[in-house]
């Protein structure tokens, strides 16, 4: 039983996720996210008392954790507002989390850079067409090609009405109307539709398949029993790129993921001559700049990323100015 006047990090990590957690407007993935990292604080060090863990205990934690920025500022916040949390119950007094030292994000830090490899399409059909490739994975694969979606739409997409397939961009779903997004059901669509719904399987999304295993660990948080999870998407991609060889030259952080899909369908439309405007509206970025960053065929900022800055001072013209003005 937890001692309410000294109470472990896991017992305040409980109350968070049971008080805070659902009032939280966090799309499917942030929250998923969220809850992995206050898994992690609870097996890691969830049985020290929460007076026991102070700004120093937490820095070295994560330092020795993450190596970029963004990972460790991503700790950072959900410690932040869980220490935030235990202030408004008169745990601590002092947000330890936010007196830590903020990591530097700069692209010139080289930890920061992205190092992922786009995916070509001559290696998406080499994955694809890979004698091992599980038939649902393809099926995903060319939806997303298609549509553009990333691994949550893809998981989350369920079939056609009326002709058409709705589709709600999860990460900015609470910021931009852009978020809501329908697809017209076209032939190759189609296609995938009628090839989902020949194995039998009732279950409402198009991308599923039967599971190896109905054990309740492993059927937490599906939506349904034969749906796809985001993160066993992923898993089964990298594990289908690396046993057909794609990227087998590469470090395991430079290898193209699920996700370069989007940008591999997005450059191929750019090719065919579709006007930039149109294929942002597919990604559903309120800011072209970051449609700019998919179609860069290197995935790293280019000249072309940099808008033109007019420039209209004739500094020369200033010393007739300074000549004139009164002594």
């Amino acid at each position: 039983m937890h001692n309410e006047s000294a109470p472990t990090i896991s017992y305040i990590i409980d109350l968070y996720v049971e008080q805070i957690v659902p009032q939280k407007p966090w799309a499917q993935g942030t929250l998923k996210n969220n809850l992995y990292k206050l898994d992690l604080y609870k097996r890691e060090f969830g049985n020290l008392l929460f007076a026991a863990a102070d700004r120093s205990f937490l820095s070295d934690w994560i330092l020795a954790r993450c190596t970029t920025a963004d990972c460790r500022n991503g700790h950072q916040r959900v410690l932040e507002d869980l220490w935030s949390f235990a202030i408004s119950r008169k745990i601590t007094n002092i947000n330890e989390p936010a007196m830590m030292y903020k990591a530097n994000k700069s692209k010139k830090i080289e930890a920061n850079r992205k190092v992922r490899q786009r995916l070509q399409i001559e290696q998406f059909w080499q994955i694809h067409d890979y004698s091992s490739t599980p038939d649902w994975l393809r099926r995903a694969m060319r939806l997303a090609l298609i549509t553009r979606q990333g691994r949550s739409e893809i998981c989350h997409m369920e079939y056609p009405q009326e002709g058409w397939f709705y589709v709600i961009r999860q990460k900015t779903a609470g910021t931009s109307d852009m978020a809501f997004m329908r697809f017209p059901v076209t032939p190759e669509l189609r296609q995938i539709v009628n090839e989902s719904r020949s194995d039998g399987i009732a279950c409402p999304y198009v991308i599923h398949a039967r599971p190896i295993s109905m054990r309740p660990q492993h059927q937490k948080n599906k939506l349904h029993w034969a749906a796809i999870n985001p993160e066993y998407l992923s898993k089964a991609f990298a594990k289908a790129r690396d046993a057909s060889c794609v990227g087998a030259d590469l470090d395991n952080r430079a290898k193209p993921t699920f996700h370069e899909i989007c940008s591999l369908g997005s450059r191929l439309l750019r090719d065919l001559g579709w006007p930039k405007s149109i294929i942002q509206q597919g990604l559903a970025h309120s800011d072209e700049k970051t449609t700019d960053i998919y179609l860069a065929d290197s995935g790293r900022i280019t000249k072309d990323h940099y808008r033109e800055v007019r420039i209209g001072l004739d500094v020369d013209a200033t010393r007739a100015r300074k000549s004139s003005s009164p002594v």
